[in-house]
């Protein structure tokens, strides 16, 4: 039994890997149709998540540099996605927080994204698609899980 569900884990990996590395490269794509960064959307939606936060810490999550960090948002500011202020905490760290207008543009593009993902599902049979969302859903309560308890980071047997 043990050995089966290895096989099918290694199997459904093998897939997840080729789907979500396509998914990715179909959305970083359909966002710069969108004149959007990859990286700036997803620091939209690290801010709306976590509300506002250091620049060190969005460019710890995004594994880019801090050079770099600073100037996405720059470039952010000047959009009027994001405010940097100063933390009360610590006058030396700036926190970086969502504006309304970065709201917008973060529901408008993850509304287009949405689109191009359900036209790539087009043709995909009404019980592949029940299956699919039932998978969808198991994995991610499992990351879900993860991510509010990082230290359950090993998979179930």
């Amino acid at each position: 039994m043990t050995q089966q569900v290895n096989s099918n884990r290694q199997e459904v990996a093998r897939h997840l890997m080729f789907v979500s590395g396509y998914v990715h490269r179909l959305l970083r794509h359909e966002a710069r149709k969108l004149d959007l960064r990859w990286t700036a959307l997803m620091v939209l939606k690290d801010l709306q998540l976590l509300g506002p936060v250091s620049q060190r810490t969005l460019a710890e999550i995004e594994q880019v540099t801090a050079p770099t960090m600073t100037v996405l948002i720059n470039q952010m500011v000047q959009r009027e996605w994001v405010d940097t202020e100063s933390s009360a905490a610590d006058a030396r760290v700036s926190l970086v927080a969502i504006t309304p207008a970065g709201r917008k543009a973060l529901g408008k593009s993850g509304r287009r994204l949405r689109l191009r993902l359900e036209e790539e599902l087009v043709g995909v049979p009404a019980s592949d698609l029940d299956d699919l969302h039932q998978g969808l859903d198991a994995l991610a309560a499992v990351i879900h899980g993860k991510v509010h308890n990082p230290k359950n980071t090993r998979p179930a047997q």
